[in-house]
């Protein structure tokens, strides 16, 4: 279809697409994120090699990384440092944030009287076993650090989206959570992040979520 505007010309075609999946990996790994999100089964993580040019030997298809954390400080610095990179080539990519699972309270636009910084939360604390559970432990100190954020190993403490505050203000309505900067060191949802193409992004999941007879169960009323 010809189309002439300012001055130009255009050739337009119309595409009927049949179904959106936007993600840039092989079929063993598509596989594995479907049986885990389906809640069927957790195989073994398969090992994306990507595709090459034969000629060039340059990736036209980058491999796609999986990685299982122990600890969501890691998780949450191996994120950033995705941030940090150029959105361009084979090793950049930008757009990066985390997200989590609905296990943490929060409500938009109050103060958290329990909190001492008066923010909602994501919260954990490594026990004395290793094992990270919900909240801070007894008597430790509690709260967002904005100075250092992921400098304790044993505790984890970032605010969930639209809590950190730019002045006296909050991001703006035209703003968009996922690509603004100040935004990096809060904890997004599944809806703060809907209909992104995020590079890469890490999940912190909580007790709502099990694993039981080798399958994922999910417990809403934990939630």
């Amino acid at each position: 279809m010809p189309l002439n505007m300012w001055g130009d010309h255009y050739l337009l075609s119309r595409i009927c697409l049949h179904r959106q999946f936007r993600i840039a990996a092989d079929d063993a790994t598509i596989r594995w994120i479907d049986d885990f999100a389906d809640g069927k089964r957790i195989g073994r993580i398969p090992q994306d090699i990507g595709e090459k040019n034969r000629e060039t030997g340059e990736y036209v298809r980058e491999p796609f990384e999986i990685r299982v954390f122990d600890s969501p400080v890691e998780l949450f610095k191996a994120i950033k440092e995705k941030a940090y990179l150029k959105a361009s080539g084979v090793d950049g990519c930008g757009l990066s944030r985390v997200v989590a699972t609905y296990d943490w309270e929060y409500k938009g636009g109050k103060i958290n009287d329990s909190s001492p910084d008066g923010l909602w939360n994501v919260e954990l604390h490594r026990d004395a076993q290793g094992v990270w559970r919900m909240g801070a432990a007894q008597g430790m100190p509690r709260g967002y650090d904005a100075f250092n954020p992921d400098g304790r190993a044993d505790y984890f403490c970032h605010p969930w989206n639209y809590e950190i505050k730019v002045g006296d203000k909050g991001l703006s309505l035209d703003a968009v959570w996922a690509e603004s900067p100040h935004t990096l060191n809060e904890v997004g949802s599944t809806f703060s992040i809907q209909g992104f193409d995020l590079n890469y992004v890490g999940v912190i999941i909580g007790p709502s979520v099990t694993y039981r007879e080798g399958k994922i169960v999910f417990n809403e009323r934990l939630c």
